[in-house]
This record gives structure tokens, C-alpha cells and sequence, in this order.
């Protein structure tokens, strides 16, 4: 967990993760699927939970 500033916490997360499991398949902001390979910074910090859901294999 980070503490950001205004009591605010950015916590980062991983699904899933294994010696096998190394791939990224989803990664989440709150909740919610990204439907982009990016995340606003003032996103970031207004606090929450990045979490990555990872597989074994690349998708296709």
C-alpha cells in the first residue's frame, strides 16, 4: 500500500500471480476492467485498488 497525500492510499494488487502465471490477462481499476493500457495520474491519486489479473499464456 502507498500513502498518498490527503490520507489517501493507492493499493496494488495481483490475481492470480504464480511462477506460471506471469502474463497480465485483466487489469482493474476499483472494480472495474480498464478497457485501456492506461490510467490517469490524478486517478492514481485520488487513492484506490490497481489490481492485475494474470494467466499463464499471452493472449492471443
Amino acid at each position: 500500500d502507498l500513502e498518498l497525500e490527503g490520507g489517501k492510499v493507492l493499493r496494488v494488487r495481483t490475481e492470480g500471480q504464480s511462477a506460471e502465471n506471469v502474463y497480465v490477462d485483466a487489469v482493474l481499476w476499483n472494480g472495474v476492467e480498464l478497457g485501456r493500457p492506461f490510467l490517469e495520474h490524478t486517478a492514481l491519486m485520488q487513492g484506490g485498488e490497481l489490481r492485475f489479473r494474470m494467466r499463464g499464456t499471452p493472449k492471443p
